[in-house]
């Protein structure tokens, strides 16, 4: 893609958040049951450092809520 515009930048972003997102919310349901509304929120409304951060945490973390500490 020889040219991208800065519109196409953004929704590429946005789709890479989205996509992010959705690939956390569905291992937190998995280990932990029914991910509360409030979670989901704050998880499709995260940067893509947050998100990063919180997958890494899935798989060590004892609870739902130590991954959002």
């Amino acid at each position: 893609m020889p040219y991208i515009t800065s519109m196409e930048r953004i929704g590429m972003r946005k789709g890479r958040l989205e996509g992010k997102a959705e690939m956390l919310l569905d291992p937190l349901q998995e280990r932990f049951g029914l991910v509360p509304e409030s979670v989901q929120q704050q998880v499709t409304a995260a940067a893509m450092d947050d998100l990063n951060a919180w997958a890494r945490k899935i798989f060590k973390a004892d609870s739902l809520q130590a991954i959002f500490l």
